[in-house]
């Protein structure tokens, strides 16, 4: 069963729109044909895109294990739409830093590199108001008032003391993590304010 098919369908005809000037709508039912050996278990769909469906792929989910993420800034990063090239934001990781990084753009937390974010300081959950993508997993969390967007300049991480990454294969499950293992290796890149 797909995780929140019309949200993914949504977000691909909005992009087909913005991008490519398309107004006609592509229906992801008629192309999520899943093979017999991947009717169990947990399965990543890709589905590649232009004016129609090129084509679609599964894949076996290997869940990524994510303990730090490194503040990284970059003010001209964007990824506003779900590109098949990540290289600007995978160029950005440095395994031997952390696990991942969580990018901070003209002074707000926005996403990790495959994820959004969300943070507790003990009662209730935020997001940022300022993704890069509006993953559909946090649009669903967000309707349903499990978590709420608010502005989160990179000073306001002290507040906080856990945080998730949230994303459609994770859902709202990834463990909670302690924002102290969020690392600023660059205190000077990094204006708390």
């Amino acid at each position: 069963m797909a995780e929140n098919p019309d949200l993914h369908e949504q977000r691909m005809n909005h992009s087909r729109r913005e991008l490519l000037g398309r107004h006609d709508r592509l229906r992801l039912s008629d192309h999520l044909h899943v093979p017999e050996e991947f009717r169990k278990g947990v399965v990543r769909c890709r589905v590649i895109y232009g004016p129609e469906v090129v084509s679609t792929e599964f894949l076996p989910y290997l869940p990524l294990l994510v303990k730090t993420l490194r503040l990284v800034v970059d003010d001209c990063i964007e990824y506003s739409h779900k590109y098949l090239d990540r290289n600007n934001l995978t160029q950005k990781i440095d395994k031997r830093l952390a696990d991942d990084i969580l990018i901070v753009k003209n002074g707000f937390i926005t996403d990790a590199s495959f994820a959004n974010v969300a943070f507790t300081a003990g009662k209730g959950w935020v997001t940022p108001d300022t993704p890069l993508l509006q993953g559909t997993m946090r649009k669903k969390l967000l309707s349903e008032g499990v978590i709420t967007a608010e502005s989160i300049p990179v000073g306001r991480l002290r507040e906080f003391s856990r945080f998730r990454l949230i994303n459609a294969m994770l859902g709202f499950s990834f463990p909670e993590t302690p924002v102290s293992n969020i690392l600023y290796l660059y205190p000077s890149d990094v204006q708390f304010k």
